[in-house]
């Protein structure tokens, strides 16, 4: 008869659980840099992350683990300390046994002993019926939108001869091309702007975020220091900023964080001074920026207000798929609750993941 196996689960800095955590985090994610480890747990400008260990109690083996990384979120005036789940990783011989739900219950713990107002995370759909058992509720899910500017690609997933379809895409190119054209034309009504790339996060970053931060019911921290920290100091991407200045000031208007695979474009954030005509003109500025730099797509994940999807929809950005599903806790009683259950009240771009 086999005998049940117990787990012990421990909370741990850290630098305490390292190694541990290094030699979980290889084997379940052995594609991730090492130079993320200290980055993220140690380095967060919102402080470093919780962390739990799984062990079976009689041999002292690590087989799982777990952490939040704690991030700043304005609401209105103030600020909370949410956490971001992440890094979940348990041993194949292990799953199924029961540490893997104790993990997770010890990270909802942190708001239930006050440690943090929210947590919130994006599981795959293997782990979310883990995370609802602990304990989370699902408020939607995050959305892929995409806009073609070379069509190549495209048409040879629809054309049935692979020849025709390089032969006409020179000619739908164009087509794209002059559409872009009209739109370079059209000007911004009220203001005279210019657009750059921009080398690194400054001071004017700070001013947007000051400008920027009330026109959002809920919104994770993009302070100058965040942003230095979450792009520019990463290990996963070399990270570009592109930047729409108020003429003739040099005043940041807004801002699109995104990098490179291949020729596809991926928008990592972006943020602007308003909805309205600011946000159509940033976007309409980056994707020209982008074909005039030789991208074939550009493609964002977004979780939240409408009017951003609908200005990438006036952009000819089409929504491809929905993703994985935005999961919270957040304690019934907390003033957060309200605010956090609404998805329209959300701002959540990939710079509020954990990677």
């Amino acid at each position: 008869m086999n005998r049940v196996m117990r787990y012990a689960i421990d909370h741990a800095s850290p630098g305490e659980a390292r190694a541990d955590l290094l030699r979980s985090l290889r084997e379940s994610f052995p594609g991730l840099p090492p130079e993320r480890f200290d980055w993220i747990y140690r380095r967060n400008p919102a402080g470093e992350a919780y962390v739990w260990t799984a062990r079976v109690a009689e041999q002292d083996t690590v087989v799982g683990s777990t952490a939040v990384f704690p991030r700043r979120v304005a609401v209105g005036s103030a600020y909370h300390t949410a956490g971001i789940a992440g890094d979940y990783a348990v041993s194949p011989s292990h799953r199924g046994f029961g540490p893997a739900l104790a993990l997770q219950q010890r990270a909802v713990a942190t708001v239930k002993e006050g440690r943090l107002d929210l947590v919130y995370g994006l599981p795959n759909p293997l782990s979310a019926p883990l995370l609802r058992r602990a304990g989370y509720r699902s408020i939607g899910d995050v959305v892929q939108l995409t806009r073609v500017l070379r069509s190549r690609r495209v048409l040879e997933r629809h054309v049935p001869s692979r020849l025709l379809a390089r032969m006409v895409a020179p000619v739908v190119d164009v087509g794209l091309r002059v559409m872009a054209g009209a739109q370079r034309r059209t000007g911004h009504p009220r203001h005279a702007f210019e657009s750059a790339d921009i080398p690194t996060f400054d001071r004017r970053f700070d001013r947007l975020w000051q400008m920027a931060r009330p026109r959002h019911p809920m919104i994770g921290d993009r302070s100058a220091a965040f942003l230095r920290w979450r792009f520019s100091e990463s290990p996963h991407a070399r990270y570009r900023i592109f930047g729409l200045l108020e003429a003739p000031r040099g005043e940041l208007a807004g801002y699109v964080v995104y990098h490179r695979v291949e020729r596809r474009t991926f928008i990592d954030d972006l943020l602007c001074r308003d909805l309205g005509d600011t946000l159509d003109t940033l976007i309409r500025r980056f994707a020209l920026h982008q074909l005039d730099d030789g991208a074939s797509a550009i493609s964002i994940s977004f979780f939240g207000r409408a009017a951003l999807i609908e200005a990438l929809r006036r952009q000819r950005f089409a929504v491809r798929a929905a993703q994985d599903p935005v999961m919270i806790y957040v304690a019934d009683g907390s003033p957060l609750a309200e605010v956090a259950r609404s998805p329209e009240n959300w701002w959540l771009l990939p710079a509020d993941n954990d990677i």
